[in-house]
């Protein structure tokens, strides 16, 4: 169950973090903060950054595992197919009282979890996704947000923890 201050926050999220162009040099540096991040916080976790149909970014960290990148995989597919955060996608599913089979995704490829953040334009077009997968989705949800608001040089970005 979510709570609707914590989905607010992340629909600000969404509407801020928005890129006017985002080339694949500047997707590397985002990828690589999210890795130091993750570091610094002492844990370990797979990340990969996803654009226009490639894994443009890809790093299994030390203690990371093979689960980690089939859950970032499962949590891709969802924000890819709804255009939004997975967190969004997982909440929007729950208050319409359904599952992500409803809606003929099988749950071997999607996950409606916390983890999975889209990478947007200015005019809302979705053109792929940041995933992280190795802490609480939520953490993994934040610390997407935290290095994307620093690459845009954006403060005051809401957290959801």
């Amino acid at each position: 169950m979510y709570e609707i201050e914590t989905i607010e926050r992340v629909r600000k999220q969404e509407e801020i973090l928005r890129f006017n162009t985002v080339s694949f040099k500047d997707l590397k540096r985002i990828g690589d903060g999210i890795v130091k991040s993750i570091e610094e916080k002492g844990q370990s976790a797979y990340v990969e950054i996803y654009v226009n149909g490639l894994i443009a970014y890809a790093v299994a960290m030390d203690g990371s595992s093979k689960n980690n990148a089939l859950w970032a995989k499962r949590k891709r597919n969802t924000c890819i197919h709804y255009s939004k955060s997975s967190l969004l996608a997982s909440y929007d599913l729950e208050k319409k009282n359904r599952k992500l089979s409803d809606a003929a995704l099988s749950e071997m490829d999607y996950a409606a979890e916390p983890g999975s953040f889209p990478v947007l334009l200015f005019s809302g077009v979705c053109v792929g996704c940041i995933t992280v997968s190795g802490m609480s989705s939520y953490e993994d949800h934040q610390v997407i947000v935290d290095c994307l608001a620093k690459e845009l040089g954006i403060s005051g970005i809401p957290s959801i923890l």
